[in-house]
């Protein structure tokens, strides 16, 4: 299962969160970093990378773990009018069109990878202290889902926690608190997270050897 991210933090919590739970199931996982995909003009070589895995080898998944957040404008489906769930959808759904290939999975985090942290903010007192802790859990009782704190340039979920735990490093903090949150815990309370999962999960595998990474 290639998943192709856009981070050091993604790539990290795909080895060290999603490869653990999936190894269980004896599906590989390899994480490929391509870097940020804010630069106008990015997602033409995001997408040609990503069909060219594709094609390398037909019989291997590949799939994403980008940022809705800081998505390139090229593609359709950013601007779909209504809740936050629709707009991805309607991106994923043209993400997939424009890749054009069988074996892909497109998946895109509403609205940042630090939503998933509001799953159990909580889980950030081992590092910080108590006061910054509950402004964070202020943050997350204001939202039905951690995947509805909203994408603005001050408000996205990354500048909420900037603003309340002035020294969160995103590299170091991102997949500690994650592990300690619990990947069950993130599923329960993003369910757009979660159908990611399952689809990964429900995936058919013709031997095992499909799930090996690329070279």
């Amino acid at each position: 299962m290639n998943v192709v991210c856009e981070g050091q933090t993604e790539e990290t919590f795909i080895k060290e969160v999603l490869a653990q739970y999936f190894n269980s199931q004896e599906i590989a996982f390899n994480p490929i970093n391509l870097g940020g995909l804010n630069k106008k003009g990015q997602f033409h070589k995001f997408k040609r990378r990503i069909q060219n895995l594709c094609r390398r080898d037909s019989s291997a998944w590949v799939t994403t773990m980008v940022d809705y957040y800081g998505f390139p404008v090229e593609l359709p489906g950013k601007s779909t009018p209504g809740s936050p769930k629709i707009k991805a959808k309607a991106l994923m759904e043209n993400f997939k069109e424009e890749i054009g290939e069988n074996n892909f999975i497109p998946y895109i985090v509403l609205h940042e990878f630090e939503a998933l942290l509001f799953s159990k903010p909580d889980a950030f007192s081992s590092w910080f202290p108590e006061d910054e802790v509950n402004e964070l859990i202020k943050v997350r009782n204001n939202f039905e889902s951690p995947e509805l704190i909203n994408d603005h340039s001050e408000t996205a979920p990354s500048k909420r926690i900037l603003n309340n735990c002035k020294n969160y490093d995103k590299i170091v903090h991102g997949t500690l608190i994650s592990l300690e949150i619990t990947l069950e815990t993130i599923r329960k309370e993003c369910p757009q997270f979660n159908d990611w999962i399952k689809q990964l999960e429900n995936l058919k595998f013709k031997s095992k050897g499909l799930s090996k990474p690329l070279p």
